[in-house]
């Protein structure tokens, strides 16, 4: 084995016409293509886990296919693929819903496309497709060998040229492709009866020749001539070009066909054959980043769109699985956050329970402390509220009686006294200002009374205090 797992979203399958398979995947921005003795050894090869793909691209053989240039007023190659369905009875005579079709473009002038139409009976397509469905492929792109070698020629070689002739070298099926503008214009194969390079090339020259002054009036620049050929090939290849630089070639680009990584030993394979395949699977490889290629997909459309509407619901149950694993870890997060709280607490519990019954006992004793201190400072305030009274209080003023009442935190006072005059009564507050205990009296009540030989003010007095 000389190659390592493959694992990728896109990948192509080729299967040859005598049993080999060619893979062909991009890894690690490398083509690399694959060949497989047969369907069972592919099919061993994913059932192992070697190769794991989301989608497959195959081709059908252009043989099996119709084309047709089309020229359509739409703006734009999705629009001109939704109006080939309404034209394809005036260009087989097939009832359409027996043809599978894509589209690709050619030119645009005027508000017109000329797009190319590869047109497939369904029963064909059905057929072609079947041994890859035998084995668990279900591909999700198919287009024509000739719609993939002319992508491999477009994206191996760019060319500035508006046409290009582009020639596939292969003993005994030599295949011409004519680009226009990047797009597949048209294809001819070409049937070769010699294994002499340079007998073939004689043979190749004379079409080359002939398909270049044909697209002259397609194009303003000079036509590009592109030759690719397996690696043994390509210098008996290029002698021949400069054995006859004379000719009306012109310069012509020689390319090397893809490289071959066989599966197992290759003693069993015929190499010389493989090199077109392989080509056919590298040009359907880099067919699926291609945009020109999105509307030359002959699968039916039912099936695309029920391929579409199965990823939609993939996505969507993928969306609805994460958000409740989201809402699960959040759930979760909460729950370990509570477990941990009261684990903590349990250990501070077990830690305080030995000493609860002593820190009752204690916070007890604490409050009747608190209590008769209250008690003894309070008996501090009568003492200083008696001294504010001999201290502050004018000689108009006698008192009588004094109530003392003490609350949780503040004391109220009551006096009761005489004075000379009413208006001495009510200025006993005034007097007291300077009191720092006693600077808040108001009086209550205040009355003549009369006495034998005279008469006197009674006055009540109400004073609330702060403990201190």
């Amino acid at each position: 084995m000389a190659f390592e797992k493959i694992k990728t979203e896109w990948a192509s399958v080729k299967l040859t016409h005598y049993g080999p398979v060619v893979v062909c995947a991009n890894l690690k921005d490398t083509f690399v293509c694959i060949c497989f003795e047969n369907l069972q050894a592919f099919k061993n090869a994913i059932d192992k886990k070697k190769i794991s793909v989301r989608k497959w691209a195959a081709s059908v053989p252009s043989s099996c296919c119709i084309f047709k240039t089309v020229e359509l007023p739409a703006e734009s190659v999705s629009e001109a693929f939704k109006m080939v369905e309404f034209e394809l009875a005036s260009l087989v005579p097939i009832p359409s819903e027996k043809l599978v079709y894509g589209c690709t473009l050619l030119s645009s002038h005027d508000n017109l496309l000329d797009v190319l139409v590869c047109i497939m009976k369904i029963d064909t397509l059905e057929h072609t497709l079947e041994p890859y469905r035998a084995i668990g492929i279900y591909p999700n792109k198919v287009i024509a060998d000739s719609a993939a070698l002319s992508c491999w020629f477009n994206t191996i070689n760019k060319q500035n040229s508006d046409t290009a002739v582009n020639v596939l070298f292969d003993k005994g099926r030599c295949q011409i492709i004519i680009s226009s503008k990047g797009n597949l214009h048209s294809f001819e194969k070409i049937k070769t009866v010699t294994d002499n390079t340079k007998l073939i090339m004689h043979q190749l020259t004379s079409e080359i020749i002939h398909k270049k002054n044909e697209l002259a009036h397609l194009g303003d620049g000079e036509t590009a001539i592109n030759l690719a050929a397996p690696k043994v090939n390509i210098a008996e290849i290029k002698d021949f070009l400069e054995e006859n630089e004379h000719t009306d070639l012109g310069t012509v680009s020689v390319l090397e066909c893809p490289r071959i990584v066989f599966y197992e030993d290759k003693a069993g394979y015929q190499t010389n054959e493989l090199y077109h395949d392989a080509t056919v699977a590298e040009g359907l490889a880099r067919s699926t980043t291609q945009a020109g290629f999105e509307y030359l997909n002959l699968l039916p459309k039912r099936l695309l769109k029920k391929v579409q509407q199965k990823a939609q619901l993939i996505n969507y149950a993928v969306t609805a699985g994460l958000s409740f694993l989201l809402i699960f870890a959040l759930w979760l997060n909460f729950v370990l956050l509570n477990w941990r709280i009261e684990r903590t607490c349990r250990k501070i519990h077990a830690q305080i329970a030995p000493v609860e019954h002593i820190a009752t006992s204690v916070e007890g004793k604490r409050q009747r402390v608190k209590a008769i201190q209250k008690q003894l400072s309070n008996r501090g305030q009568i003492s200083l509220v008696l001294q504010e009274l001999y201290k502050y209080s004018p000689r108009s003023i006698s008192i009588s009686e004094i109530k003392f009442t003490s609350h949780s935190n503040k004391v109220n006072i009551t006096i009761k006294g005489q004075a000379d005059s009413l208006s001495n009564a009510f200025e006993y507050s005034k007097a007291m200002k300077d009191a720092r205990l006693l600077n808040d009296i108001h009086i209550i009540n205040a009355q003549q009374v009369p006495r034998p030989g005279g008469s006197v003010v009674e006055f009540k007095a109400d004073c609330m205090i702060r403990s201190i």
